[in-house]
């Protein structure tokens, strides 16, 4: 059961890092979904929101590495995860346009996947199926 989490938790992760990269270098055919509105958003978010948001896409992929390897250090990764999707909620609800904090259902299961993959490798971890 933990490899095929592990295995699902990484095609996820693929997923949001494929989106994080399409959206960030600007592809077409991958921005020409987004109304001009989310764009504008995106790109008035502030370099450290950036960097928390790249952060977060990299750590999400590094603990479906850490589970399929069986690691106690893939909660790490996964609570770090849950922080850096925190910072970007906070952020969102101090904005003042409230345009701005329409939430997708693409942001919405980054949310509860990462807080679903949090849980049960702390779970699985208490078991000692984590080393």
């Amino acid at each position: 059961m933990l490899r095929v989490a592990g295995l699902l938790a990484l095609i996820w992760s693929v997923a949001v890092g494929i989106d994080y990269a399409l959206t960030n270098l600007r592809i077409e055919t991958w921005v020409d979904r987004f109304d001009p509105a989310r764009m504008q958003a995106i790109d008035a978010l502030p370099i450290w929101l950036m960097a928390v948001w790249a952060l977060a896409t990299a750590l999400g992929l590094a603990g479906s590495v850490l589970l399929l390897m069986r690691s106690r250090w893939a909660s790490l990764a996964f609570a770090i995860v849950l922080g850096g999707l925190l910072a970007m909620s906070l952020y969102r609800i101090t904005l003042p346009d409230p345009e701005r904090l329409s939430v997708s259902p693409w942001d919405v299961a980054i949310r509860v996947i990462a807080a679903g993959l949090f849980v049960w490798s702390v779970t699985q971890r208490k078991a000692g199926k984590l080393r």
